[in-house]
């Protein structure tokens, strides 16, 4: 009896952590609470809707095999239909048989379908934050859930029926929870055959941000290596299973896809080779739906600097070839957190975290090369060093997607998966023991001193 208390009582603390971090990320998904991004949110559902909504409304009512596992469509301003080449449409499949058969049900479906999306991210991160609690304690995992919770472009992507963004996080979140090398080697079978579902799943929602979310489970298997002292050519060789497993997922993706489009739409667009030119224009091109908008900035700047306009047509060939790094720092100056004070906020930009951290590894690179090759390491050295190589992965987005990397209203998304999570829960371990020091201080200040000691 005496051994079971104190494991119930674990049980109930456990339990009422997970209803804490579900109910605060919910609410902020669901109903923007802190008043984040208010404006963007709203604008983004406007621009993606029309990935799904105008399918469903197409396909409603329709019993045949295309109303089931019809191909997503895309709604132009004349209203005319035209098929979407780089998505499966997993998730329009899903909304079809969750909503109602009539185009009005549809509308009425759809808040409904948001609240669904929503609380699959917020399930997806709470079952991180379980994470960062069995190994950082109870004060860091309550403080990376606040940050969660009021991370923008987390808040922005809630809501988009479109993305799922659930699906760019669960295969991260199943390889933190199970992927344990020390775990028993039936579980460890069944981590790699959930991941690869998860895997699966996502590409069946599209391609998009891929290089991440495959990738991303090299960061839990890293922190698992390190902590276990697990030979370096071990960890390696789990790394290159999970990725075999990754890009089978991904492979099978594009053969369901190939055969939706062929037998299901008879559309021939859906071709091997069609797909494979939608993937050069999306990755070698320099200016997918890209604008002059970066090219006049820069113009502009210039000409605030009194270099003369009679110049700008010398100038124009090389601000093609930086569109990539102009790009790169707008994702830098997007919001990753923001912290209400009142009737103002403060808005901290992606670039703060990326910049700050990499000083820090910079300044703990003895520490960090002890943990790389001195045998276990601690937790707080291998966390490290695993962000390190989740923000390695987190570029790869951006280097494999230059052409796609033109959409910077959403794509500054890539560094939360997996980097900005993992740097939430660095800054979470610091402000706790920071914390902890100032307790600790009072309480002794506040101890009464002995009558015998002067």
């Amino acid at each position: 009896m005496g051994a079971t208390a104190p494991r119930t009582s674990g049980s109930v603390r456990l339990v009422a952590f997970a209803a804490f971090a579900f109910c605060l990320l919910f609410a902020s998904y669901r109903w923007n609470i802190f008043g984040i991004e208010r404006a963007t949110v709203a604008n983004n559902i406007v621009l993606v809707d029309c990935y799904v909504v105008p399918s469903l409304d197409l396909y409603a009512g329709d019993s045949s095999l295309q109303g089931r596992i019809g191909e997503m469509q895309l709604l132009d301003g004349q209203g005319q239909y035209s098929p979407y080449v780089m998505s499966v449409g997993l998730q329009r499949i899903g909304y079809s048989l969750l909503a109602p058969g009539t185009r009005d049900g549809v509308d009425r479906a759809i808040p409904y379908l948001r609240g669904l999306i929503e609380a699959l991210l917020a399930l997806a991160l709470t079952l991180f934050v379980i994470v960062v609690r069995r190994e950082f304690g109870a004060p860091c995992a309550i403080l990376t859930t606040v940050m969660l919770a009021l991370s923008n472009w987390l808040i922005v992507f809630a809501p988009d029926l479109f993305w799922i963004p659930a699906t760019f996080f669960m295969p991260f979140v199943v390889v933190w929870l199970w992927g344990d090398p020390a775990s028993p080697v039936r579980q460890q079978r069944m981590v790699a055959l959930l991941f690869t579902v998860c895997c699966f799943v996502k590409c069946l929602c599209g391609y998009d941000y891929t290089t991440n979310v495959l990738g991303a489970a090299a960061v839990p298997l890293l922190y698992y290596g390190l902590r276990r002292g697990v030979p370096w050519r071990y960890t390696l060789a789990r790394i290159a299973r999970y990725g075999a497993l990754s890009f089978a997922a991904f492979s099978a993706a594009i053969v369901l896809q190939i055969l939706q489009f062929k037998f299901v739409g008879n559309n021939t667009r859906g071709s091997l080779g069609a797909f494979l030119k939608e993937v050069h224009r999306r990755t070698l091109s320099n200016g997918e739906g890209l604008g002059t908008g970066y090219d006049n900035a820069v113009l502009s700047l210039l000409h605030r600097l009194h270099v003369s306009p009679l110049h700008d047509h010398a100038i124009e060939p090389y601000l093609v070839q930086l569109r990539p790094l102009l790009r790169y720092f707008r994702y830098l100056s997007m919001g990753a957190l923001t912290i209400p004070l009142g009737g103002h906020a403060l808005q901290l930009p992606i670039g703060l975290f990326v910049v700050g951290f990499a000083l820090i590894a910079w300044l703990q690179r003895k520490r960090l090369k002890r943990a790389l090759f001195s045998g276990a390491s601690d937790r707080l050295s291998a966390w490290t060093v695993a962000t390190l190589a989740a923000l390695l992965i987190t570029h790869l987005w951006v280097v494999a997607a230059n052409g796609h990397m033109t959409h910077t209203f959403f794509n500054a998304i890539v560094f939360y998966i997996p980097f900005l999570p993992m740097a939430y829960v660095l800054l979470a371990v610091a402000i706790a023991r920071w914390l902890e020091r100032g307790v600790r201080a009072i309480r002794m200040k506040a101890q009464p001193i002995p009558e015998n000691q002067p």
